[in-house]
């Protein structure tokens, strides 16, 4: 079942950095609107939007309670659930979202490297969207940043947190498992 909804999740869902924290508040069951509201600290119209969208693609569903996870979205639930605890679900949420932060993420998931060498290994990135991602990843407390001063030149090298390799494993478990189609399913609805 959980393989079923992983491949059949719309991307654009992903792309929201609301998605996640919502479905992880609904995790324990339904929730009023305004509990929602008040949880997530986020505006009427957002929130309205981002549960439609939940709606349409099957995830969320609404009753008596109130907004409930359906069976897709309790699949989806258990997928982030072992990932909680250790990755509040706005820097899950930011990671999924990002295509380069993704691939970062599993490439230094290999072994830590260079800059020179992170964007060598990762076609297509460039040094600006390199240096932009890895600084949010460090902030978020996934990528360590570790200066050689006694080289000449200085050398900048990234490896991964015990967070950031937790949620690279994460990926790797989710998106290599034959659910590429996590984040490529929906691309064309």
């Amino acid at each position: 079942m959980l393989e079923a909804a992983v491949q059949s999740f719309p991307t654009q869902l992903f792309r929201c950095k609301w998605t996640v924290p919502v479905i992880v508040e609904m995790m324990h069951g339904p929730r009023r609107f305004a509990d929602l509201l008040k949880s997530l600290g986020i505006s009427q119209k957002v929130l309205s939007n981002k549960l439609s969208s939940l709606m349409a693609h099957g995830v969320v569903s609404m009753s008596d309670a109130g907004y409930g996870l359906t069976e897709k979205g309790l699949a989806l639930a258990e997928m982030v659930k072992s990932l909680i605890p250790h990755v509040p679900p706005h820097v899950l949420a930011e990671v999924l979202k990002c295509k380069w932060s993704k691939e970062i993420l599993q490439t230094l998931g290999q072994r830590p490297l260079h800059s020179a060498e992170l964007v060598d290994s990762l076609p297509g990135l460039s040094w600006k969207i390199a240096s932009d991602r890895l600084k949010k990843l460090c902030r978020h407390g996934l990528v360590e940043r570790m200066v050689h001063v006694s080289e000449s030149p200085i050398r900048v090298q990234y490896s991964l947190t015990p967070r950031g390799r937790l949620l690279a494993s994460w990926l790797t478990t989710y998106i290599q498992r034959g659910t590429q189609t996590l984040y490529t399913v929906g691309a064309s609805t």
